[in-house]
């Protein structure tokens, strides 16, 4: 604990070498963690980069001294980069799923029992729900 309190003062005052060592003591932790929460290699590595960048470009806003804990801050910067992208995310698939809908209006669709297209789309909801949309 008092190492690391030193290196995060130490990054505090721009030591570069301290900023390396702090991001190889907590690697491991926050990869994991977000690993769990992703389930996905890929973007477990663009998130671990991205926490210790905003760990970097904020490390002088966090108290060693005080009550939490670095590796909390540190969790809580993964955790809210995770939320993020998943906004994101869903408003890219939002916008996938408008787009969807607006063009099966727009496409001429065989109507018979056994069609799968159609099936398809009455069971689509989202669609249903949104902008008019009329089955049958």
């Amino acid at each position: 604990m008092v190492h690391e309190t030193a290196l995060i003062k130490k990054c505090q005052r721009g030591d570069r070498q301290a900023f390396d060592d702090l991001i190889r003591l907590y690697y491991d932790y926050i990869f994991g963690f977000l690993l769990k929460s992703t389930m996905d290699k890929d973007l477990t590595e663009d998130l671990t980069q991205e926490t210790f960048l905003k760990m970097i470009r904020n490390i002088e806003r966090f108290d060693p001294d005080g009550r939490v804990g670095f590796g909390t801050w540190l969790v809580t910067i993964a955790k809210n980069s995770y939320i993020d992208h998943l906004r994101r995310n869903r408003i890219f698939l939002e916008n996938i799923r408008g787009f969807l809908c607006r063009t099966a209006r727009t496409l001429p669709v065989q109507w018979n029992r056994s069609s799968s297209i159609r099936n398809c789309r009455l069971r689509s909801t989202p669609c249903r729900r949104s902008r008019g949309w009329r089955s049958g």
